[in-house]
C-alpha cells in the first residue's frame, strides 16, 4: 500500500508570492513544501523552504521568499541517500551542482520527486533514480567535489563531510 503525504506542510499552495512565482517559471501544481536544511559549500547550515512542483524543484529564502535555484525536475540525475536513520540527501545535477539537504520528511520528498518525474515520462522525461548508499559524492561547485559518509554508531548515525 502507498503512503499518503500531506505534502504542503507549509500551506503556500495560495499564497499570493509563490503563485507569482509559480505563474513567472509556468509552473502551477504545488507537490510539496516544507523548510529544510541547505549544507553549503563552507558545511554552513542553511534554513531553506523546499517547494517541489510537477515541473521544477526550487528552493527559497525562508524569510521573503525569494527564489534562489529553480532546478527542472529532467535536469536532476539522480537523489542519493543513506540506508541509516539519518536526514540528509543529496540532489545531483550534472549541468550545474548539486545540493545536500537535510529534512526529517527525505522519505516523503524523495517519493514526490521520484513520483513527478515519472508522470514526466509521458513527455518524453525520466524517472529519478534513486540510490542507497551509506557513502556518496557531491558537486560543490566547478572545481569542488565533497563526499558524505554515514556510519551506525550507538546512540545514532554519525555523518562524515569530505574533501575528495
Amino acid at each position: 500500500m502507498d503512503k499518503v503525504f500531506k505534502a504542503d506542510h507549509l500551506g503556500l499552495a495560495g499564497n499570493p508570492v509563490i503563485l507569482k512565482l509559480l505563474s513567472k517559471q509556468g509552473d502551477k501544481l504545488v507537490l510539496f513544501t516544507d523548510t529544510v536544511i541547505k549544507v553549503d559549500r563552507n558545511a554552513k547550515l542553511w534554513k531553506r523552504i523546499l517547494l517541489i512542483t510537477d515541473q521544477a524543484f526550487y528552493v527559497l529564502d525562508v524569510h521573503t521568499y525569494k527564489l534562489k535555484r529553480r532546478i527542472g525536475l529532467q535536469h536532476i540525475q539522480m537523489l542519493c541517500l543513506s540506508e541509516l536513520n539519518d536526514n540528509f540527501f543529496a540532489v545531483i545535477v550534472p549541468s550545474e551542482y548539486d545540493y545536500l539537504l537535510a529534512s526529517a520528511r527525505k522519505t516523503e520528498i524523495m517519493a514526490i520527486l521520484v513520483e513527478a518525474s515519472k508522470k514526466l515520462q509521458a513527455t518524453g522525461g525520466t524517472a529519478i533514480p534513486v540510490q542507497f548508499s551509506n557513502r556518496f559524492e557531491y558537486t560543490v561547485d566547478s572545481e569542488n567535489v565533497r563526499v558524505v559518509t554515514f556510519e551506525d554508531t550507538d546512540g545514532g548515525v554519525c555523518t562524515k563531510i569530505s574533501t575528495r
